[in-house]
């Protein structure tokens, strides 16, 4: 069955360029919007702090592992919202995708598309990149379209070659799923006649704390527990410092110290080729349709090559072509494609083929990046578009059907918050909700149970990796416990233990949310020597690359200590052991970094790695190391003696 493009009849032509979030108050109009912006988020904050924290003391408190939990209005956080609101307008506008009246009659409109074709490597892979066929002239209502995407454009007829319309249109071809619905419904029957072989949605947030959650995407947060039950699992914390270790752990389930070991080149390594036991081939085995959508199409990083549904050439399009920056905002990434967010379009994508692939179970694996990769106040943003997608599945019976996670890799790595005790923590426990069909519970009660009972508990990475293993091979409906590497984590649907540390699920310690920290002066001699101990250890690193300058140290910007815990106290060690957490300053560039230093008998050692908490930029550009870029500031931009 073919996909149609509708050509524009009397409702006028679709706007198809204009910016997705405005700024264009005068400043009197935006100095009133910030006090009164600021008052409406400290009212709906205010409504939040009993829904997400509950008053506790505690996220989780377990023999194993104990985190503290903070108010959504902490100090630590309000003291940053200060003249936040002046920096962009409060108004979030998305404007639509049609106009009642665009001013130009049909007839005076020339309208062509061009098909997206993806490139293939020399071994047959599409890659990230993608061409634009001929240009086809669009004449009849309904055009026939058997391509992923296209790029249409409009011009008026009038001698004026300035587009008037200018869009990528996405589409879902039901061929690419017919054999497996066929295979299915011969093995099955209908869709209804199988519940527990169920659809799997995984909805990714880059740089999106629980905390953060709860703060700004309010009413995604309280529609999801409200309504749709969600599982929120509080204690859920990250494995690697950035998006890559904590994606390899969940998708591939491997650390990356033994990704990065394997025998596939580093071609392979970029973009998980066939040879990877990535989670999507799970659910492939079992007859699955798999899709998968992400909003920064130029990463290598995440490339499937072997799934029905990619979205990745036509993105790559809308990258070239309709993409745009807001200026003086500090995007890396494009948050507009057109007239619509970036994410938008991955929650629309999701959407459609979850419509298409109905009759099929399928798991799809989204990424969005581009709004909340860089600011943390701009989750905010997302809020509406992310319920609405809750709220259309629920009303449309897709999740009747389907398991969601909602996930992060990490929270905000950079900015103010960052460099205290409240950013510490978020950093390293990104959101993580999981929501069920509202049957499932009633068909099986233990794993349920087991489930709720973990979201007070130390979770990982590693788990919701083998999570995702129960879901394609419905092992959790025989609670069957399936032998995995140690340290690896286990199944959420089997309780997990209330003595796990962060060491039973290669969670590293400079990243372990169970650490309890005091503050400590910042004149104690041993913070200092800690501090220069940490520039110390970088520079005997940095010497490694020449074309990076020697650290200096400059300052101790905060220090926190925790003593005697098994994790800071060696087994064998009988003298005490403190732990010290410290962000410190050093040049040039006044670059922050957080560091963890163990301090024994006398002798210092910094644990884990050495973390930068301020941006970077093209200060590194100059080394090409995933590690020492963090810190490296490159010779050639010393200035000039």
């Amino acid at each position: 069955m073919p996909t149609w493009l509708t050509h524009f009849g009397s409702a006028g032509l679709p706007l198809g360029y204009s910016a997705s979030l405005t700024r264009s108050r005068s400043v009197r109009e935006r100095k009133h919007t910030s006090a009164t912006s600021l008052t409406r988020l400290l009212k709906r904050y205010q409504t939040l702090s009993s829904e997400g924290n509950d008053g506790d003391s505690y996220l989780i408190n377990t023999p194993g592992c104990a985190i503290q939990n903070f108010d959504v209005l902490s100090p630590e956080f309000t003291k940053f919202l200060k003249g936040y609101p002046k920096r962009w307008s409060d108004a979030v506008h998305v404007p639509g995708t049609s106009v009642p009246n665009y001013g130009l009659a049909p007839s005076s409109v020339e309208c062509s598309y061009r098909k997206v074709i993806p490139r293939t490597d020399k071994e047959g892979f599409r890659n990230v990149r993608s061409t634009l066929g001929d240009p086809v002239l669009i004449t009849a209502p309904e055009t026939r379209i058997d391509e992923d995407g296209i790029l249409v454009t409009c011009f008026e007829n009038a001698g004026n070659r300035t587009p008037v319309y200018l869009n990528v249109h996405y589409f879902v071809q039901p061929q690419k799923a017919q054999e497996k619905a066929e295979d299915f419904k011969r093995q099955y029957g209908d869709r209804s006649a199988q519940p527990d072989k169920l659809s799997v949605m995984v909805v990714g947030i880059d740089s999106l704390s629980r905390f953060n959650m709860i703060r700004h995407m309010t009413e995604t947060y309280r529609y999801a527990m409200q309504e749709l039950e969600a599982l929120d699992f509080r204690g859920y914390n990250k494995q690697g410092a950035n998006t890559r270790p904590n994606t390899i752990a969940f998708l591939l389930g491997m650390t990356r110290d033994k990704f990065d070991a394997t025998e596939f080149g580093p071609e392979d390594r970029g973009g998980f080729r066939s040879e990877f036991p990535v989670i999507w081939k799970d659910f492939a085995n079992e007859g699955y349709v798999t899709a998968y959508g992400d909003d920064v199409a130029g990463s290598q990083f995440f490339n499937p090559h072997d799934v029905e549904y990619f979205q990745r050439g036509a993105f790559a399009v809308s990258q070239r072509h309709i993409a745009h920056f807001i200026p003086n905002m500090g995007f890396s990434y494009a948050p507009c494609q057109g007239s619509k967010m970036s994410a938008s379009v991955i929650y629309d994508y999701a959407l459609d083929v979850a419509r298409s692939v109905k009759d099929v179970p399928y798991f799809g694996f989204y990424w969005t990046c581009a709004i909340t990769h860089d600011m943390l106040m701009m989750t905010r943003v997302i809020d509406q578009p992310v319920k609405t997608l809750l709220k259309t599945l629920k009303e449309e019976g897709i999740l009747n059907h389907t398991v969601l996670f909602l996930v992060s890799d990490h929270g905000a790595r950079y900015g103010k918050l960052r460099n205290t005790y409240l950013g510490n923590l978020e950093v390293n426990l990104p959101a993580f909700m999981a929501i069920f069909p509202p049957w499932f519970k009633s068909l099986y009660p233990k794993p349920w149970r087991n489930l709720v009972t973990n979201t007070r508990r130390l979770v990982s990475n590693f788990d919701f990796h083998e999570t995702l293993h129960d879901l394609a091979s419905r092992d959790y409906i025989l609670n069957k416990v399936k032998p995995v590497e140690a340290n690896h984590g286990q199944s959420l649907f089997r309780e997990v233990p209330e003595t796990r540390t962060c060491a039973d699920v290669s969670i590293p310690l400079h990243l372990c949310a169970c650490e309890n920290y005091d503050d400590v002066s910042l004149d104690d001699p041993l913070v200092e020597a800690a501090a220069k101990f940490t520039v110390d250890y970088l520079n005997e690193g940095l010497a490694k690359f020449p074309d990076c300058v020697q650290l200096h140290f400059d300052k101790v910007l905060s220090a926190r200590a925790s003593s005697g815990n098994n994790g800071t106290r060696p087994s064998a060690a009988k003298q005490l052991v403190t732990a010290f957490l410290l962000v410190l300053q050093t040049q040039p560039a006044s670059a922050t970094l957080e560091s963890l230093v163990r301090s024994a008998g006398g002798e210092l050692q910094v644990v884990g790695e050495v973390q930068r908490t301020n941006r970077y930029g093209n200060q590194s550009h100059c080394i090409d190391n995933d590690i020492f870029r963090q810190y490296c500031f490159c010779r050639d931009q010393l200035p000039e003696e």
